[in-house]
């Protein structure tokens, strides 16, 4: 009787571990099938992003290494005085910035320098102008003077031919004869021309001026007008005075 239980016991534990073992050995052969097909879809994927991580690696020790030797050889050639002969493309973009920076700083101050020059060549043509139109003006009134000239000219000439080398009798102004009359006219004219003269040689002069000792020359032949006589003011106050330009 006891026979049979111990076969009926020896005969379950051996069908239980048979049981295990064939699970373990289905899991694992899940498992590994698993895995193949997961190395047969994502092994090539994984293996290009080995290849290049591995790529990637190898440039960089390159770059690396090559800019190391670029630093070696550009000592090198400092040190042996030959600076030219710089190779490397970081070093030439090195001495390409400091020669565009010294150009910069070059252009900027001659740009600076042009538009100040420019400023000042500007402001003293407004000042020739300027002076261009004042000599206009005295232009204007020496033209005059020389056709009320002509045409005393012209009365004195008819006088002498009505009532001889005397002329009239009677004076046409307050107390001057058309002689005299014509006489300060003259004067008058021959000051202010020269003077007129004057003025358009320093007008042409002025703007090419180098010294400062020659711009006060010019100023002060400007301003004193040597060709005008000192009298020539009292002829000119006794000349409106005849003609009745001025009241007695």
């Amino acid at each position: 009787m006891e026979k049979p239980e111990n076969h009926r016991e020896g005969t379950l534990g051996d069908w239980l571990s048979t049981d295990f073992r064939l699970t373990t050995q289905r899991d694992l052969r899940l498992l590994i099938l698993r895995s193949l097909v997961r190395i047969r879809l994502e092994g090539p994927r994984i293996m290009s992003e080995d290849y290049r991580l591995q790529r990637a690696d190898s440039n960089l020790d390159h770059r690396t290494e090559r800019r190391e030797t670029d630093q070696t050889q550009t000592k090198r050639f400092l040190v042996q005085g030959h600076p030219a002969q710089l190779t490397s493309q970081s070093d030439r973009l090195l001495v390409d910035e400091s020669s565009s920076s010294s150009s910069s700083s070059s252009s900027s101050s001659s740009s600076s320098s042009a538009s100040q020059q420019a400023a000042a060549a500007a402001e003293l043509q407004d000042k020739c102008i300027k002076l261009q139109e004042v000599v206009d003006k005295m232009v204007a009134v020496v033209m005059k003077m020389e056709r009320l000239v002509t045409s005393q000219q012209g009365i004195q000439d008819l006088e002498e031919f009505q009532f001889g080398p005397e002329g009239r009798k009677i004076p046409l102004f307050h107390s001057w004869s058309s002689k005299q009359l014509e006489e300060s006219c003259h004067f008058l004219l021959a000051a202010y021309s020269q003077e007129l003269q004057l003025k358009r040689t320093i007008l042409q002069e002025v703007a090419h001026t180098m010294t400062p000792d020659l711009c006060l020359v010019y100023l002060s032949c400007w301003l004193h007008q040597p060709f005008i006589p000192p009298h020539s003011r009292l002829t000119l106050e006794a000349l409106l005075l005849e003609t009745g330009h001025r009241p007695l």
